[in-house]
């Protein structure tokens, strides 16, 4: 009996050191921040608990009928003092636990405001997924999920349920006739991808920019939900078209090759954000000086001058201050008062259209007739006397300065000499 006894304490040990294991390994996932199921917890303490009271029967049971070898009986108690202490801990473990779910079940959340729909049905989805995690999957009777969709359909989506009266019976129609208007998945996907066509070239600043790729992003997302293939050679063709040259050649240089939709978005938001950081709002446009070409010297030479009347000053000029000595004489006068150089300006010489002569168009004296003057300006406008149309589809509505006609100041017939004949235009 001894003997028997003796293995059973010695089978039982071995029992509760397992035990005491598995509710060390718990007690160390809760230290590491590992959630933790109360049943698991469960489970270990009452094993725990019945192989310490079958223990101790045991030791008692020995201790009645062993003699003096008592050398078990000082690894059982060690065993006994684990156990006890493993409890303990656990004991600790669930309790905490359960205060911290009380604390959880009186947490206020905000208000959440439910999604309205008005008839979009690229907004469809998003809308739908909302009610039936708030409302439909909720314990409510059908009238009252009614109740709600209803105060949620706005203008077209409330027109498709109209006249459904709030009845438990009536919420399965309104849903049947909601989802086979806005409902069908191919109806659902041709929208997006028209939506996606239709947005425009973004200018090169980071805002217009990153509001296209958010629109891109909310399409794609939708699309890839509705298990839609994002990544066809369609689609990236037309996301580099929504962008200006300038970020797409900064894209090639960044991804030259794999350009995947998943690498050209990554790869566009690292530009943008680049582009946010230097605070680029608008594209910079630079202008290099050029030399004065022939339309520019006419664009010149079409601007009105004052007309000067003897005794009156006239507004914006500014007569000579300088000592008589130095005073132009004669007709020269007022001439060089008229194209006197102020300080630090530079202004282009003078070229006539006719002879290349340093002097205004209408002041020629090489070609003085007017219809000289046409045959040397050939296929240009008589108004403007720029290339590339006619006097009737000249957009300048200024008139000559010398008659008020609709003709260019050089073809003035008041400004023709008399004596003048076009025989010796045509010569020269």
């Amino acid at each position: 009996m001894e003997q028997f006894l003796k293995e059973r304490i010695t089978l039982r040990q071995e029992k509760l050191g397992e035990d005491i294991q598995g509710g060390r390994a718990i007690l160390d996932l809760y230290k590491e921040g590992t959630a933790i199921i109360d049943n698991d917890v469960l489970k270990i303490q009452i094993s725990l608990k019945q192989c310490l009271e079958i223990l101790q029967k045991d030791i008692d049971s020995y201790i009645q009928t062993a003699s003096e070898d008592t050398s078990i009986l000082h690894s059982a108690f060690k065993r006994q003092l684990e156990a006890e202490a493993i409890l303990v801990e656990l004991n600790l473990l669930l309790s905490g636990n359960s205060q911290q779910k009380n604390i959880t079940k009186h947490v206020k959340l905000p208000k959440l405001e439910l999604m309205k729909f008005k008839g979009d049905i690229l907004k469809w989805t998003e809308f739908w997924d909302r009610f039936l995690a708030n409302v439909h999957s909720q314990s409510l009777t059908d009238s009252e999920k009614l109740a709600y969709l209803l105060s949620l359909l706005e203008d077209e989506a409330k027109d498709a349920v109209q006249g459904l009266s709030i009845t438990n019976s009536n919420y399965k129609l309104a849903i049947e006739a909601l989802n086979a208007r806005y409902g069908n998945q191919q109806k659902v996907i041709d929208s997006h991808y028209e939506a996606l066509t239709k947005i425009s070239c973004c200018a090169y600043s980071a805002e217009e920019c990153r509001k296209n790729l958010n629109k891109i992003d909310t399409h794609l997302r939708v699309l890839s939900s509705l298990n839609e293939n994002v990544e066809s050679n369609f689609l990236r063709s037309l996301i580099m078209n929504k962008f200006p040259e300038r970020v797409i050649y900064e894209l090639n240089l960044l991804l030259p090759n794999n350009q995947t939709i998943t690498s050209i978005r990554s790869t566009l938001d690292a530009i943008i954000v680049a582009l946010e950081k230097s605070k680029v709002k608008e594209p910079i446009q630079r202008e290099t000086p050029g030399t004065a070409t022939t339309d520019a010297l006419i664009a010149i030479d079409n601007k009105p001058r004052p007309k000067y009347k003897r005794g009156k000053r006239i507004s914006g000029f500014t007569p000579f201050t300088k000592p008589s000595s130095e005073m132009p004489s004669g007709n020269n006068r007022k001439r060089n008062a008229t194209f006197t150089k102020e300080k630090g300006i530079k202004r282009p010489k003078l070229s006539c259209i006719f002879c290349s002569g340093s002097h205004f168009n209408d002041e020629c004296t090489s070609i003085k007739t007017i219809e000289g003057r046409k045959k040397r300006l050939s296929d240009r406008c008589f108004i403007c006397l720029k290339l590339g149309h006619r006097v009737n589809e000249c957009k300048r509505r200024k008139p000559c300065y010398h008659c008020k006609g609709q003709h260019n100041r050089a073809l003035c017939p008041k400004r023709e000499p008399a004596d003048c004949n076009s025989a010796g235009d045509s010569q020269k």
